[in-house]
């Protein structure tokens, strides 16, 4: 999908939501339902909180990150950064840690239905692998995109400089002359 539309697309999506969920609250009609409304009377309270947690601990860090990472394109392929071995499987754990919690306030701490339960953990268990690949896409590149990078680096490498200066030409001095010596002053 091309950037612009990916961008397009989403920014509708958001500002529809947005609007619609202002709209909602201005409206004192019962028609309009906001998403307050939607979650509390279809959410049990435990799943309810433990996403709320979630978001309240990774936004900021999530903002963080891509305010400190400057573009928004995949990390640069400097050798001089230290870049991680395994981008992957440590997404992965953070990934397999929030999907483990979620499960377990649904396992322990809410009392909710049976088909609610597992309709929780089939959502859990389809979102988690699309959030892990969205998250950890822009740390890794493909082996084409690799090959491309190096291709154009070694296109544009500059030619080597010279790590010292060139030696100055000398100029030729006569050997510096002594001064004068004068004879003791008689008293």
């Amino acid at each position: 999908m091309k950037r612009s539309l990916w961008i397009s697309s989403f920014l509708t999506v958001t500002v529809t939501a947005v609007g619609m969920e202002c709209w909602a609250a201005w409206d004192h009609s019962s028609n309009t339902v906001p998403w307050t409304d939607l979650i509390a009377d279809n959410i049990p309270k435990g799943i309810t909180m433990a996403a709320i947690g979630i978001l309240i601990a990774w936004l900021p860090s999530h903002f963080t990150s891509r305010y400190d990472r400057g573009s928004a394109v995949a990390d640069p392929l400097d050798p001089n950064v230290d870049h991680p071995t395994e981008p992957l499987f440590n997404r992965a754990i953070v990934t397999t840690v929030v999907t483990l919690i979620l499960d377990a306030v649904v396992a322990f701490g809410v009392p909710i239905s049976n088909d609610q339960r597992a309709a929780v953990i089939a959502v859990i268990s389809v979102v988690a692998p699309l959030a892990l690949a969205a998250w950890a896409r822009r740390h890794v590149y493909s082996p084409a995109k690799v090959v491309a990078l190096v291709e154009a680096a070694k296109a544009s490498v500059p030619q080597p400089v010279a790590t010292q200066d060139p030696p100055r030409p000398t100029l030729l001095r006569a050997p510096p002359t002594p001064p004068p010596t004068f004879p003791p002053k008689s008293a």
